[in-house]
């Protein structure tokens, strides 16, 4: 009898080291500094030459962020992105939104929020200096999609969402 409790538990515990957890949602991130999390979605965003990069506010910095992702996005791709005030811009397709005033008690003043869907690519921060992360993460995402994914004219960036602090 005692035999027999021995291989039952024996079983019982390889049970539970044969199985394996497998968080599918969650990514293990090559971004650096890794973001607190990383989920990805179904679809992808393409910059083509009808992408713009719209600001939110007139803050003098966040021109600056603009024009640093323009250059790059404009170098890998061959493109001439507009950047352009929010007032300025009409729907919200084929758009990359920096936002710096969220005013967001789930950010520091260095976090932000990615969020690539079909329709646009949004960074949203509570200050200029959480859209600067955000931005940087996005531009280091584009550099591993860089070789995979440009086709033609076209960078395409998968559907994520990215939180960070």
């Amino acid at each position: 009898m005692n035999k027999y409790a021995y291989i039952l538990a024996f079983i019982f515990l390889l049970s539970f080291t044969a199985c394996k957890f497998d968080n599918k949602k969650h990514l293990e991130s090559p971004v650096i500094p890794r973001p607190m999390m990383m989920f990805p979605g179904t679809s992808s965003f393409t910059f083509n030459q009808n992408t713009k990069i719209v600001i939110e506010g007139k803050d003098s910095s966040m021109l600056g962020i603009a024009q640093r992702l323009k250059l790059m996005i404009d170098s890998i791709g061959q493109f001439d992105l507009a950047i352009q005030n929010m007032d300025q811009v009409e729907g919200v397709k084929n758009i990359v939104l920096l936002s710096g005033n969220q005013a967001n008690d789930k950010y520091s003043d260095g976090g932000y929020r990615l969020k690539v869907d079909r329709d646009k690519l949004v960074v949203q921060a509570n200050k200029p200096e959480g859209v600067f992360n955000g931005v940087s993460t996005l531009q280091q995402i584009i550099l591993l999609q860089m070789v995979d994914s440009i086709q033609g004219n076209d960078l395409e960036i998968p559907d994520l969402n990215i939180w960070d602090n």
